[in-house]
């Protein structure tokens, strides 16, 4: 299909220190989600060209078994990808090389990638990037809520707060409440994620999905809830984002 884009499921990067936890991490620790050949009942998130992007617009789908990352990939974990020689892709380990000289980006902060860099990370772990449906139910669940803990907004306590140009990631599981039902971490904020599959709808101007122009807004628990997703344009189809992985179970 011509001039494919991609979903970007957001989460921002946090102006706020970090919290006094912060867990130890397993690299490529995955979480089970639901037993092997099961169906689970969840939601496709809403489209971005939706004026009444809310819960009412939520689709049920079925979805298999599958097991997704506890953590967003971190700096630290691709690091020890390519020391190990798992890791091939030269393009990301320059991208990574740039990033290990700059001493306020924390080896446990999520390394933000173009998307063929988190494809090629999740595919040399033997991995790939999660279906929207099923990076949605790890971070809800087959229950309808607007962030992973519930309902209430509770920006900076539960979260990293959104993102501003020149500030850097939080360190995963930096906020102990960000953490959904499934027991997967950091799906309110810190770092936007890819996703697979095309965008869903067109981006409008004035819609509350959001702007793919400027990365709204998972973890900005004031504006967009996590079934609230949007695509990213054109001209930021290269940017860096976050990841994490997936596999079928």
């Amino acid at each position: 299909m011509r001039n494919k884009i991609y979903i970007v499921f957001a989460s921002l990067f946090s102006l706020l220190p970090l919290s006094a936890f912060a867990q130890d991490i397993t690299p490529n620790e995955l979480v089970k989600i639901g037993e092997t050949g099961a169906k689970l009942e969840g939601y496709m998130p809403c489209e971005v060209a939706d004026p009444a992007c809310d819960a009412s617009k939520l689709k049920k789908v079925s979805i298999s078994s599958f097991s997704i990352q506890k953590y967003e990939v971190t700096l630290g974990q691709v690091k020890a990808c390519f020391d190990s020689g798992v890791c091939k892709n030269e393009k990301l380990k320059a991208y990574m090389d740039s990033l290990l000289t700059n001493k306020s980006y924390s080896f446990n902060a999520p390394l933000m990638m173009q998307r063929e860099y988190a494809e090629s990370y999740c595919a040399n772990n033997g991995m790939r990037l999660p279906k929207p449906e099923e990076w949605l139910y790890a971070a809800m669940g087959n229950e309808i809520k607007a962030y992973p803990w519930g309902n209430e907004k509770t920006a900076g306590e539960y979260a990293a707060h959104p993102y501003t140009y020149g500030s850097y990631p939080s360190e995963v599981g930096s906020f102990a409440k960000d953490y959904s039902a499934s027991g997967i971490y950091d799906m309110a904020g810190n770092v936007s994620e890819w996703v697979a599959g095309e965008r869903m709808g067109v981006y409008e101007e004035g819609t509350k999905c959001g702007n793919p122009y400027t990365w709204p807004a998972m973890g900005n628990v004031d504006a967009v809830k996590i079934y609230e997703r949007f695509g990213i344009g054109d001209d930021v189809q290269g940017d860096p984002v976050g990841v994490r992985c997936a596999k079928d179970n």
